[in-house]
């Protein structure tokens, strides 16, 4: 049986990076390349490019140097799930957990599942999103992180009471 790749693969793989458990309904399984590639990494971020599939990028190629320079060294194509649309998919990274599981399918529902932001937490860790208050990553994942950062269409410099107003991947908890 060969190992699905999909978004449920993110959450997992991110926790073993930083040397967490994974999130308790995660589905996925570590991606073990990525996971060597970045053992050690103290802090992680993960960049969530919205609407550019594998399609998009590649019919866009020649305007985008720095992501066909990021491609060269390691591309790997994770499914999408069903249904494909932002508020299911950033839930799905966020917890490895397949819709059926976290239950979200617009940008207010509730997650019913755990997150990477609460293993994180849990483990001494701050977690950040950067994302505008109209977004989806501000509105969908903002309320799980320690940190937000409204991009320029949000609120400027949103911030957690707890945060210390440092926006931080992963790292260390503010002291």
């Amino acid at each position: 049986m060969s190992l699905m790749l999909d978004l449920t693969c993110i959450a997992p793989t991110a926790a073993e990076v930083l040397g967490l458990p994974r999130p308790r309904h995660a589905e996925g399984e570590p991606l073990a390349q990525v996971v060597e590639d970045l053992a050690g990494c103290e802090r992680l971020a993960i960049v969530i490019l919205d609407g550019l599939g594998v399609a998009t990028w590649r019919a866009a190629q020649d305007r985008m140097p720095i992501m066909n320079a990021m491609a060269s060294r390691h591309l790997m194509e994770l499914r999408s799930v069903s249904p494909p649309v932002t508020p299911v998919c950033l839930a799905t990274i966020a917890t490895g957990a397949r819709p059926e599981t976290h239950g979200v399918r617009e940008r207010e529902d509730a997650f019913r599942a755990e997150t990477i932001f609460e293993v994180a937490r849990e483990y001494g860790r701050t977690s950040g999103v950067a994302g505008g208050a109209v977004c989806s990553a501000g509105r969908v994942l903002g309320r799980w992180s320690d940190v937000t950062k409204a991009g320029r269409h949000g609120r400027r410099g949103a911030r957690r009471p707890d945060s210390g107003g440092r926006l931080a991947h992963c790292g260390r908890r503010p002291a």
